[in-house]
């Protein structure tokens, strides 16, 4: 298996010997480049490189995510199942909210 993803937020699961699709899952709309304040790019979603861990089956990644087209804007860390995409129990992680102890 081999995992893609995008700066449109798609994660891809594609068989590694013939690239078909094992699965896919979009995990929200990007945030487009103009409403950020610095932006080589046109959509803001995955940029970073996602991480597998194989003993738990979970694929970490990071996106960053707009509800409303732009006007609010959220970094989430997210964690599927790398089996089949699904998003794990406990995910989405705000990255910006606050903690209470």
């Amino acid at each position: 298996m081999v995992i893609a993803v995008t700066q449109l937020n798609n994660v891809y699961a594609l068989d590694a010997v013939d690239g078909s699709i094992i699965w896919q899952r979009n995990v929200g709309p990007p945030v487009p480049g103009d409403h950020l304040f610095c932006s080589l790019f046109d959509f803001m979603g995955i940029l970073g490189t996602p991480i597998v861990d194989l003993n738990s089956r979970a694929l970490f990644l990071n996106a960053m995510t707009t509800p409303d087209g732009g006007a609010h804007k959220k970094h989430y860390i997210l964690s599927l199942n790398v089996d089949t995409g699904q998003i794990n129990p406990g995910w989405p992680v705000d990255v910006e909210a606050t903690a209470t102890l």
